[in-house]
């Protein structure tokens, strides 16, 4: 017992962190930077966690307000809605002051939603320079106007995850500062016009760029008019019939895979890339002045040989590019001329200016030595003494031969074993597995061997395109190769019939690892033949909806199964008071159970598994009763789950508990346990600890008598609070102080706007009440000698407007009372908050609120003052009509009578009260 040494010393500093200082114990250097280095750094990462950095310390508080970037995802969200709250609530906090240099934007969902036009009008109303935006829609949506429209905007880059996203411009769109714009993944369509100008007003554009875009079917002509366009890239379009370019300053042209029937070439470009599969017959008489160029061309027939068709239209290309200086030519036009020397012994060199002849072989058809013909150097060498080619006359090419591999180079991968290359491809995607018989035929079966599936939906742009692939992968995999691990991510629903034919073959093919991920969009019930294998050793389910909700109608029937992993998960049963799943386990060892719950009906909750030998629960809810009968159990974790009842195994050895108080069912449990480790945080963190934790800790340290390794957390051993520890919680509790008197004093503003609205209303319905007296007043003198006239009187029409105005008034000087009261009782809290607060902090506070607060009693007075002239007008009426009726009888009978009575002595003493209410004010409360 002597021998035994602590790992810490006596005396243990704690090196935390602090909410108000940042880390305690440790030197923060990059809070010490400058502001603007700080908001350079907060620019490289996304808002959402820029946002988060005002965690750290005061010093990082307000940092992020000020940030010129805004990056902001969607997909970092859980749901669309959460993210459009939490864009409202950082561009309402952000500091106005300060300028948006950029934005980023990445969002799923409509585009007419509200956040898309929040952030276009923000970033636009603050001079924002680049904007980026990525749409991800389900189906096609029309943008908001406003995001194409402003004055400040440099550069525009717009994409879409739908190919089929349209963009349909109802004018031009209007950004006389943009310099650069790149567009993709579009269609640029409008129904009721046959061409589309959409850059006119772009007057400042210098760099444009289309990529994987088309024109709508009725388009016929596309207008790009940009005065002072230097750059253009035209990348993958379709549906291009005729492009009117005005942009008499461009200087690079760049097209790719765009078929166009017409372009007129603009007289100054000077650089020209053009990659397709045939030559284009807008070359005609255009590329006078075109010094650098670079042409690619694949032709449409790979297989084919080349025809005369072919080669007299790469000729009179060739003979269109005569004035160039630097040429490059893909290495299929040097074939395709190579195939006819006689017809091109015939055509003398076009080429009297070049300079530098460059032969690119990364596009290409075919992969053989080829030799360039002596009509081919000729015809583009002769006239050009000069010239320097930079591939010599035999040229080798090194690129990919769909039969046989890769040529001119070693390939060594493709000498492996089958049985290596069935492990490397079992590291790898069963997407990426199957591309690979596309390398060569050593490659063209060696997928359908790998023992490992890995089957992930969301590399998928649409789910029946992954479950036709599924259904291909299953269909064409070596039946007689059994399946030894399976990985199943999908979306949607758990019924859908792939779920069912992957578990069907993996269980079919002696699978003895599956790991399921489930991203459904609401709760699916999966089906039984997911749980039910005779040959599965290892099981991992996980959902991204934590309400996904597993029903179990008996038992999971896994009778190898040895390790089991479930998270995000609960177990339900309406039927059944408690869940058995595990009983038919007979060979489970290893159990985890991690971010479940149980559910509500659900009062006990069987764990019976006669080999486990290793069980951890960790962030459990709704956990009432947990029957563990496992008579070999060993180590057992227990992390943030609430459990009434548990009964633990007499053979259990090592036990970990991670919670917020001790537990309860410690007692009589623990007495074989040898090493412990222990984890209490107590519920409330600021409160100092009182007898009742000390009697608590002290039991559950007691029951773990015999413990022989013991591993605590500091808030079991902790000593008294430190000078620090004491000023933190001061400074913590000043300012929850400072925060209640912010929000009553927002409350105090919300009473005292309502009271002068009660002011007004009550001096013109004051004015019509006298008015409607006087009135009636002249009425009753007329008919004073006619008593049954004067009881009449009140149904006449100044009685019936009377009988209304009084009812008003009553309702605005009970108002006007409810105010007043309320207003003082606010003061009041307000007063006894500041007397808490230090006398520095006091007389900040008092400073800061002292005219509102005079406000509010200014308003008490108005309030009080004006239920006293209504009051008096009333009381005088009341006179009146007692001393000139004889019988005392009110000739007000009725409604009419009542409303009287109670508008002038209740509001008189209604007066009284608010009266009394002021004198009281400084204590308003029973």
């Amino acid at each position: 017992m002597f021998c035994i040494r602590p790992k810490l010393n006596i005396v243990v500093q704690k090196t935390e962190f602090d909410p108000g200082n940042g880390l305690v114990g440790s030197e923060d250097r990059i809070s010490s930077l400058p502001d603007e280095l700080l908001h350079q750094i907060l620019s490289f990462i996304d808002t959402k966690y820029a946002v988060q950095t005002s965690m750290l310390s005061s010093r990082w508080k307000l940092l992020w307000t000020s940030v010129p970037c805004l990056d902001l995802a969607s997909y970092k969200f859980r749901h669309l809605p959460k993210f459009s709250k939490f864009v409202t609530n950082v561009l309402s906090h952000r500091n106005h002051q300060i300028d948006v240099s950029s934005v980023k934007l990445d969002f799923s969902g409509a585009a007419s939603q509200a956040f898309v036009r929040k952030i276009a009008n923000y970033a636009f109303s603050h001079n924002v320079q680049e904007l980026t935006v990525t749409s991800w829609p389900k189906k096609d949506h029309e943008f908001p106007p406003c995001l194409f429209s402003s004055q400040s905007l440099k550069h525009f880059t717009f994409s879409s995850s739908l190919h089929d996203q349209c963009l349909t411009p109802k004018t031009p769109w209007d950004f006389p500062a943009l310099t650069t714009l790149h567009l993709s993944e579009i269609i640029l369509c409008d129904d009721n016009r046959e061409s589309i100008d959409l850059f006119s007003k772009c007057v400042n554009l210098r760099n444009l760029t289309l990529e994987n875009f088309r024109l709508g079917a009725h388009v016929e002509e596309f207008n790009i008019i940009t005065p002072r366009l230097s750059n253009l890239k035209l990348i993958k379009g379709r549906l291009l019939k005729a492009i009117n370019l005005v942009a008499p300053q461009l200087e690079s042209l760049t097209i790719i895979d765009c078929p166009i029937s017409y372009l007129n070439l603009p007289p100054r470009i000077s650089s020209l890339c053009y990659k397709s599969h045939n030559p284009p017959k807008w070359f005609k008489d255009s590329c006078h002045s075109v010094n650098k160029v670079t042409v690619s061309l694949s032709y449409h027939s790979a297989l084919r040989p080349y025809n005369e068709e072919d080669f007299r239209e790469t000729v009179n290309m060739l003979q269109e590019l005569r004035s160039a200086k630097f040429l490059t030519l893909s290495f299929d036009i040097i074939e395709c001329i190579s195939a006819f020397p006689d017809l091109l012994a015939q055509h003398p060199s076009p080429f009297s200016n070049l300079i530098s002849l460059y032969i690119d072989s990364s596009w290409g058809k075919n992969s053989y030595k080829v030799k360039m013909s002596t009509e081919a150097t000729n015809f583009l060498l002769e006239n050009s003494p000069n010239a320097t080619p930079k591939l010599n006359i035999v040229v080798q090419k090194t690129e990919f031969d769909p039969g046989n591999g890769l040529v001119g180079s070693e390939d060594r991968i493709s000498s492996l074993p089958d049985e290596l290359l069935h492990q490397i491809l079992s590291f790898i995607d069963t997407k990426y597995a199957v591309q690979t018989s596309m390398l060569s035929s050593r490659w063209k079966l060696l997928w359908t061997s790998v023992p490992c599936l890995d089957l992930a939906s969301y590399k998928f742009r649409h789910l029946p395109k992954f479950s036709k692939f599924v259904t291909n992968v299953l269909s064409h995999r070596n039946h007689q190769i059994d399946v030894s691990s399976v990985k199943l991510d999908f979306s949607g629903a758990a019924s859908q019939a792939f779920v069912r034919k992957i578990a069907n073959y993996a269980f079919s093919h002696n699978v003895q690892e599956l790991t399921v991920t489930s991203w459904p969009k609401k709760d699916h019930e999966f089906p039984p033949c997911l749980f039910s294998s005779q040959s599965l050793k290892h099981f991992t389910f996980s959902s991204s909806l934590h309400d996904q909700c597993l029903t179990p109608k008996t038992p999971w029937d896994f009778p190898a199964l040895t390790t089991l992993h479930l998270s995000e998960i609960i177990l339900c049963d309406d039927n059944h008071e408690s869940i058995d799943l595990f009983s038919k386990c007979v060979n489970l060892r290893n159990l985890t159970l991690e971010n479940f719950r149980l559910g509500a009906h659900v009062e006990e909750f069987n764990i019976i598994t006669p080999r486990l030998s290793n069980l951890k629960l960790i962030k459990g809810r709704l956990l009432k009763a947990i029957n563990l009968v496992a008579p070999q159990l060993e180590s057992l974790t227990i992390i943030d789950c609430p459990i009434s009842y548990l009964n633990l195994p007499p053979r259990i050895s090592s036990l970990c508990y991670k919670s917020h108080n001790p537990p309860k069912w410690f007692k009589d449990s623990c007495h074989s346990v040898n090493k412990v480790t222990v984890s209490l945080s107590y519920h409330s963190a600021l409160r100092p600890y009182n007898e009742e934790d000390f009697r608590e800790t002290v039991n559950m340290l007691q029951e773990l008598r015999s413990a022989k390794f013991l591993t605590l957390s500091f808030d079991i051993i902790e000593p008294p609070p430190t000078k620090a520890m004491k000023a933190k919680a001061v400074r913590e509790k000043n300012a929850k102080l400072i925060a209640d008197i912010e929000l009553h004093m927002k409350e105090l503003q919300a009473l005292v706007k309502h009271g002068n609205e009660i002011i007004v209303q009550t001096e013109k319905t004051k004015v019509n009440l006298e008015n409607i007296i006087a009135e009636l007043l002249v009425w009753i003198n007329n008919k004073m000698t006619q008593s049954e006239e004067v009881k009449q009187s009140v149904e006449s029409r100044p009685g019936v407007q009377l009988a209304t105005c009084l009812g008003e008034v009553q309702v605005m000087i009970d108002q006007g009372f409810d105010d007043s009261k309320a207003i003082d009782l606010k003061k009041w809290h307000v007063r006894s908050l500041i007397e808490c607060l230090p006398k520095r902090q006091m007389a900040v506070i008092e400073s800061r609120y002292s005219s509102q607060l005079e406000e509010t009693e200014t308003l008490c007075v108005g309030l009080r003052s004006t239920s006293k002239d209504v009051c008096k007008i009333l009381k005088k009426m009341n006179d009146y009509l007692a001393k000139n009726t004889p019988d005392k009888t009110l000739t007000f009978q009725d409604a009419s009578s009542s409303k009287l009575l109670q508008a002038s002595e209740p509001s008189s003493s209604s007066s009284a009260t608010i009266n009394r209410s002021s004198s009281s004010s400084t204590n308003p409360m029973p």
